[in-house]
């Protein structure tokens, strides 16, 4: 048996292992949020210092993050909120803390439907299978949506001479247009919680055309004006839409 003092020792040895396991977490992180810096257009940064126990709470979970992609939406998270405090709740990062390797594979997924706080609810359509239904539910039971009540979202026309809304999802955007200003848009959607939003925002993913397409289709019959294009993100809030094609 070993004697006290050898455990004491493979103890210490232990934990200066894990230390260092943690230091070098949080300067991979810190090289990916350089990295992050350097690929994005510059957004303005406010004057505001960051939460000191926003940092605190920070730097324990995200030094015992050892997966690639999640360690890429931690570094990501801190540039933002670093930019812009107060953007990021703590619930996000308890909630970011507890994902599986297989939540994180279901969240990618789900991200390429995302809209800024919904879902647009296909489930009679291009969700029609067991593959989405298996999705949704695995977003259920991690608490970033509630499906089991459509939501019949209105949604009203950006400007006044005419009825237009730019729909983004991701790295595309859906156009709507028409002649009258109040007409409005009726969509069945599946609402994101607060901690969705804000995960969703992290993820860059491409969106889905296909799924696109159907929701061009359910605008469509509402006597709407539909065009496809690309979304060129200036900041968090505004961006550019390139029209590719009209549906």
């Amino acid at each position: 048996l070993d004697s006290p003092a050898m455990m004491i020792r493979s103890a210490v040895k232990e934990v200066s292992i894990r230390d260092l396991e943690r230091s070098l977490n949080l300067r991979k992180m810190a090289i990916l949020a350089e990295s992050e810096i350097l690929s994005v257009d510059i957004e303005p940064v406010s004057s505001r210092p960051v939460n000191a126990e926003w940092m605190v709470r920070w730097k324990e979970s995200a030094e015992d993050v050892f997966n690639p992609e999640l360690q890429i939406l931690w570094a990501r998270m801190l540039i933002r909120e670093v930019s812009q405090p107060g953007r990021y709740t703590f619930a996000l990062m308890t909630a970011l803390h507890q994902l599986s390797l297989h939540d994180i594979d279901s969240i990618m997924v789900v991200a390429k439907y995302t809209f800024a706080d919904f879902i647009y609810d296909a489930r009679t359509s291009y969700f029609n299978t067991d593959f989405h239904k298996r999705i949704i539910e695995e977003m259920e039971d991690i608490g970033l949506l509630s499906a089991t009540i459509t939501n019949q979202t209105s949604l009203p026309s950006e400007a006044q001479s005419r009825y237009i809304r730019t729909l983004v999802c991701s790295d595309k955007a859906l156009k709507v247009t028409a002649q009258n200003p109040m007409k409005q848009l009726v969509l069945p959607t599946i609402k994101l919680n607060r901690v969705a939003r804000q995960l969703f925002e992290l993820i860059q993913v491409d969106a889905d055309l296909a799924y696109l397409f159907d929701l061009a289709k359910a605008i469509k019959s509402q006597g709407f004006d539909v065009a496809l294009g690309d979304w060129l993100a200036i900041t968090a809030q505004k961006g550019e839409f390139h029209k590719k094609i009209v549906l």
